[in-house]
């Protein structure tokens, strides 16, 4: 077998997700794939990963993950967490890691990722990624289907993942500015598909009330609490597709924001659709965060999409090597002989 990561501790829910396997909903198949897309890329791209390689993805409470390979190069990029590096498997003395930054682990020693702050979801990548097998062309997990990502469940204790490199690259270590950007309240949206089934007086409720993140809130979707909207026309409607970040008004009036493992239809009517601009942002939302939504055009919506992008292309090229020493990981180590050469490289 090659090197593993092997899972002390879980999280809460803590899955492998890429981007998704688009083009499958007519059959039934959700799209799943990563909550936050820029995140998953960046981290990737920390490791020297393609952008849409599969990570782990962890909600709320972190995973504890020991390298039982020669070595092997991780980046955390997302909501903010407390990062350990335990030394070694029985070590009781932690040290830092550094978000947005990648690092390397020796074997027999730990990465631990804590409680999330302020967010929902956070990526670990590994540099040549996870070696497992892909399902209509992604390996990102269905939990709910059962396939995809590590048999096709969460990750639980004991778990061995299996990776497609046994020690890490003589590549030198890569960091990035701060991710992700300030957490925001006001998330903007095109009206419709059903706006129609909504009277005005709904409408205004809808783009003015401040709504909040109730606990109930999982990869399928975000059900908020606030103020009700009250259907013109009944809360149902023929079953049709469910886009992502559709927003349906269920038959109590809460609104619910639909996500990656959304399933492929719906029957209640859907007051408006999240822009795809925004969606990162959305996926990042934790219980008891705020919300507020502004409506837009589907021209502006498009001109808000190349904005981001071009942002999200100025993170990606944010990213440089490091090529300072670590001397805490020096001292670590027992050298036999060891100069620094002029380019600050350790050479033997």
């Amino acid at each position: 077998m090659s090197g593993v990561l092997r899972v002390v501790e879980s999280g809460w829910a803590t899955t492998l997700q890429d981007l998704g396997r688009p083009g499958y909903q007519r059959q039934g198949v959700p799209v799943s794939g990563a909550l936050d897309i820029v995140s998953l890329q960046l981290a990737n791209s920390l490791v020297g990963n393609p952008p849409s390689m599969v990570a782990i993805e962890a909600a709320y409470t972190g995973p504890t993950l020991v390298a039982e390979t020669y070595s092997v190069r991780m980046a955390v990029v997302g909501t903010p967490a407390k990062l350990e590096r335990l030394p070694y498997a029985a070590a009781v003395i932690s040290k830092p890691v550094a978000p947005n930054e990648s690092f390397t682990l020796a074997r027999g020693e730990a990465l631990k990722v804590g409680t999330l702050q302020g967010g929902s979801v956070v990526y670990i990548a590994v540099e040549g990624g996870f070696d497992v097998p892909t399902v209509l062309g992604s390996a990102a997990t269905d939990v709910r289907g059962g396939f995809g990502g590590w048999n096709g469940r969460a990750l639980e204790p004991r778990d061995l993942l299996p990776l497609r490199l046994d020690s890490a690259s003589a590549s030198r270590e890569r960091r990035m500015g701060d991710w992700p950007h300030k957490t925001r309240e006001t998330f903007r949206v095109v009206l419709g598909p059903q706006a129609d089934y909504f009277d005005t007086a709904s409408i205004k409720t809808f783009l003015t009330e401040r709504f909040t993140v109730s606990s109930q809130a999982s990869r399928m979707g975000l059900r908020l609490n606030g103020a009700p909207i009250n259907h013109a026309r009944g809360y149902n409607i023929t079953s049709d597709g469910i886009a992502l970040g559709s927003i349906q008004i269920m038959g109590n009036g809460q609104p619910m924001i639909m996500l990656a493992d959304r399933p492929t239809t719906g029957g209640y009517p859907k007051i408006a659709t999240i822009i795809s601009a925004d969606m990162p942002d959305i996926g990042r939302l934790a219980a008891g965060n705020p919300v507020k939504f502004e409506a837009v055009s589907v021209a502006e919506a498009k001109y808000i999409r190349e904005k981001w992008l071009d942002t999200v292309r100025r993170d990606m090229a944010s990213i440089t090597f490091l090529n300072t020493l670590d001397d805490v990981n020096l001292l670590d180590h027992n050298l036999i002989s060891g100069v620094v050469g002029n380019n600050n490289w350790l050479e033997f």
